[in-house]
């Protein structure tokens, strides 16, 4: 969904295909992107970054992962520049294909109101008319963070992002 947001606020499509990712060039704030949405199932994108990076001649120092996370309220996001997993299938198989933990990641909670103990449910399911009011402002958050790491740099967007959302957890 932050992907879709980005490249549609850019007047962008995904058009391009590769064989285990759609992609979408933009220019952004001044920079050129490539977004991405991987086309494996979720425990295999680190198939399509590592396709991605090659494609692209990059490498996971240029790499920002966006990914939803159960281990954060629906509301937050999350800003890292390394880290594990977090048991999050997804960022293990990309660490996995690249072979490092330090991985810039954008984390967006979506831990809400559980009808169901199994997690895969949970995950896949659609979310309800007060959980998508939530997500459409946590992505307007997230845009306005990725804004802040192109226009100022990741560690100045997880002092700003990562600071609020831990404000805001205290109530």
């Amino acid at each position: 969904m932050l992907v879709d947001r980005l490249a549609s606020e850019s007047g962008e499509r995904f058009d391009h295909l590769l064989p285990t990712c759609q992609v979408c060039p933009v220019r952004r704030l001044d920079r050129r992107l490539i977004l991405a949405k991987p086309m494996t199932y979720m425990n295999r994108s680190g198939v399509a970054v590592r396709e991605l990076l090659a494609r692209y001649s990059a490498d996971s120092s240029q790499l920002i992962v966006g990914y939803d996370d159960v281990a954060l309220p629906l509301g937050n996001i999350r800003l890292r520049l390394k880290g594990s997993s977090g048991g999050q299938k997804g960022m293990q198989s990309i660490i996995d294909a690249v072979g490092t933990t330090e991985i810039a990641r954008l984390r967006m909670g979506i831990d809400g109101e559980r009808s169901s103990a199994d997690l895969t449910d949970y995950v896949l399911s659609k979310f309800g008319r007060k959980e998508r009011l939530i997500v459409e402002e946590v992505l307007d958050q997230a845009v306005v963070a990725v804004d802040a790491i192109l226009t100022h740099g990741f560690a100045h967007a997880m002092a700003l992002y990562n600071r609020r959302a831990e404000s805001e957890g205290k109530g």
